[in-house]
């Protein structure tokens, strides 16, 4: 009797380990693509934050520069950053005792309030450091929600969103210049650090770059850039250039908003 209870042990123990570790498995892998799908829609929302904190870095930029720029075009902004935050609490409780996110809400709720007061140079400073905090809050996202390895396309979401900030911060250096005689202290300043960023752009379209141009309409824009600082002189309005520089963005963001689609698509298949 004990002989056979033995031999049924030694057939249905290994079995009930392989079914255990089969749910186990089941459970890890649904918990996994939950928590990826949870990710998906953050990083969707972030990109809108990101996104409209860019705009107000130009906004606030050409306010500052005398340039005429609307305040209720600024006032519109600010409550679009609002709704992002808003959407982004409520996407679930991972983020809402995040330090790093209370970090970056207060920053936010700093600058939107007192960017009248700063300096040309400090407004850009402080919207930068704001969206690098927004990007590594992203990164730590990704990672912790198994985002890192999701894209399709010659650069990850992650280096297009740093792509993204360098046309953003392009389109607010290019205010200043275009805005000023490339005489003034100001304006060169800005012109070399506008320069910079451009070859930083360049650097990053070469890495990917198999032939044929994957962001062709980046590539047109820099070239763009570079006539313009060429030329020693302004050779187009603010205005235009802040647009022009927001349709590059836009084409940019359409690239993610794609990449991010096709992502989640695969992983509800």
């Amino acid at each position: 009797m004990f002989s056979a209870l033995q031999t049924l042990m030694l057939f249905v123990l290994p079995l009930v380990i392989l079914v255990c570790a089969g749910v186990s498995f089941f459970l890890i892998r649904k918990q996994r693509l939950k928590r990826q799908i949870e990710g998906i829609i953050w990083l969707q929302a972030f990109r809108f934050l990101i996104s409209h904190v860019q705009r107000h870095r130009g906004l606030t930029t050409s306010f500052l520069s005398r340039e005429e720029t609307k305040h209720t075009s600024i006032e519109e902004v600010h409550e679009q950053v609002g709704r992002d935050m808003e959407h982004i609490v409520r996407v679930g409780d991972w983020i809402k005792s995040n330090p790093s996110w209370v970090g970056i809400t207060q920053h936010w709720a700093k600058l939107s309030a007192s960017y009248e007061k700063l300096s040309i140079d400090n407004n850009i400073m402080q919207h930068n450091l704001l969206v690098k905090s927004i990007l590594v809050f992203v990164d730590e996202l990704a990672l912790s929600h198994y985002l890192t390895r999701l894209s399709r396309e010659p650069l990850t979401w992650r280096e297009m969103l740093q792509l993204a900030e360098l046309i953003g911060r392009s389109r607010a250096l290019g205010m200043v210049v275009s805005s000023t005689t490339l005489r003034s202290d100001r304006s060169q300043k800005a012109s070399a650090k506008l320069a910079h960023v451009c070859n930083e752009i360049r650097l990053i379209l070469d890495s990917i770059s198999m032939g044929e141009p994957s962001f062709p309409f980046i590539s047109d824009y820099v070239d763009r850039v570079f006539f313009m600082l060429e030329e020693k002189e302004a050779v187009i309005a603010p205005n235009d250039f802040f647009d022009l520089a927001s349709k590059t963005l836009e084409q940019l963001y359409d690239r993610f908003d794609g990449d991010l689609s096709a992502a989640n698509g695969r992983l509800q298949n």
